[in-house]
């Protein structure tokens, strides 16, 4: 429902705009706040018999459980807020609700859940599964699982339950998947399991999208682990969302700059001159051919830092919005970059810097953000740069995440 989208643009064929879908979790503390208990029963909704072993959890954290023979489930939410409730179960469709969390006891939930059609009778797929994560396997993982540090250390561990169609005339790949993608990720001592709602690779317009719903688990503690942890939360999209709305991003570590656009007027004026190039001299066709591969549309930088209270307005209900009309660079300075994204990404051999990402917003829109790092609508806000390259399964952490630096 509450989806969040990081869109990746770059003009080599090798690299892809990136849409990734994940779903929003909003939680406003409140001091004196004593935990309540989420509990319930989930049954088919067509004959209204228990479904044991069904999931439930609050979307893209580690908080949920499954349901009992009896289809009961219970858990505790430490925080107050409007959260985001995924019930699944193989077989069925997956439900999706928002839940309201008060200091009020929380009444029992009824949760119906609808039998699935099959959607793989609908799509002409591979008819071997495996022939097919053979074929395509590397691409799918490195779309949705990352090539970055951590993405060495992650795996997954249900290939057989993923299927891929490919269109020909579209040049469009797609994925599905019968169950959750099960995936075990070492690096930073998760296990993810992913609700796949959608995937695909445009390779003619070079775009990338998938969408889901993750739940987190712990697998492994120990100091190793939350620094690695701590590292991905640093200089991730959430931490700086959680910066901004509590105006201290100098303090956590966050410099930002309005990045101004003008048009490339040298552009414009070579291409007059270039339609009739008669008597102009060797160098000035090369200077000119020079040009003409530059953009339409020059990006100025400021030299002058933001403070946040410089881009978010507090309406009269206290929700604060983000907005501005320049795109906006964002530069990290407590972590550096992933050596592989200078390598892969920037393709260079130069030493590790400060990342660096940038946000663009659809022309006219405003972005609420909330105090633990998502925001809405996330659709109005575009990120590339590291943060394109970052934001994948094997640097993400759950958004109840608390880091303790």
């Amino acid at each position: 429902m509450l989806q969040l989208i990081i869109y990746v643009r770059s003009s080599d064929m090798r690299q892809f705009r990136k849409l990734t879908y994940l779903s929003m979790l909003i939680c406003l503390p409140i001091l004196g706040y004593s935990q309540v208990v989420l509990q319930g029963k989930v049954v088919n909704g067509q004959n209204d018999k228990p479904i044991s072993g069904a999931s439930v959890f609050l979307n893209s954290s580690s908080i949920g459980s499954s349901a009992n023979a009896l289809g009961e489930f219970s858990f505790p939410i430490s925080q107050p807020g409007n959260y985001e409730v995924v019930v699944s179960s193989i077989g069925y469709e997956p439900l999706v609700f928002m839940l309201q969390v008060t200091e009020e006891k929380l009444a029992p939930r009824l949760i119906k859940l609808k039998p699935a059609p099959n959607i793989l009778d609908e799509v002409v797929i591979e008819a071997n599964p495996g022939a097919g994560w053979r074929k395509w396997g590397r691409v799918f993982e490195e779309a949705f699982i990352g090539t970055g540090r951590n993405a060495r250390s992650c795996r997954i561990l249900n290939k057989e339950d993923i299927y891929f169609e490919y269109n020909k005339e579209q040049h469009i790949l797609r994925a599905f998947a019968r169950k959750p993608i099960v995936v075990e990720n070492k690096a930073l001592g998760y296990t993810i399991n992913y609700l796949l709602q959608g995937f695909h690779i445009d390779y003619r317009n070079k775009i990338q999208f998938y969408a889901g719903y993750p739940h987190f688990a712990n697998i492994k503690v120990g100091k190793k682990f939350e620094r690695r942890r701590e590292r991905s939360y640093t200089n991730s999209l959430m931490h700086f969302i959680r910066s901004l709305y509590q105006n201290n991003l100098a303090e956590q570590g966050f410099e930002m700059r309005y990045i101004a656009k003008s048009p490339n007027k040298e552009k414009f004026r070579v291409k007059g001159i270039y339609k009739n190039n008669k008597g102009h001299s060797d160098d000035s066709l090369a200077y000119y051919r020079e040009v003409l591969k530059q953009a339409d549309t020059l990006s100025l930088l400021s030299p002058q830092l933001l403070t946040a209270d410089s881009v978010i307005k507090v309406d009269a209900n206290g929700n604060k919005w983000l907005s501005c009309t320049h795109d906006l660079q964002i530069v990290g300075n407590k972590i550096k970059e992933d050596p592989l994204y200078v390598s892969q990404q920037l393709k260079t051999n130069r030493g590790v810097q400060h990342p660096v990402s940038i946000l663009q917003f659809k022309i006219g829109r405003q972005i609420v953000i909330d105090a633990n790092g998502t925001y809405y609508d996330p659709r109005d806000l575009l990120c590339s740069a590291y943060w394109g390259w970052a934001s994948r399964i094997a640097d993400m952490v759950p958004l109840d995440y608390k880091a303790k630096h």
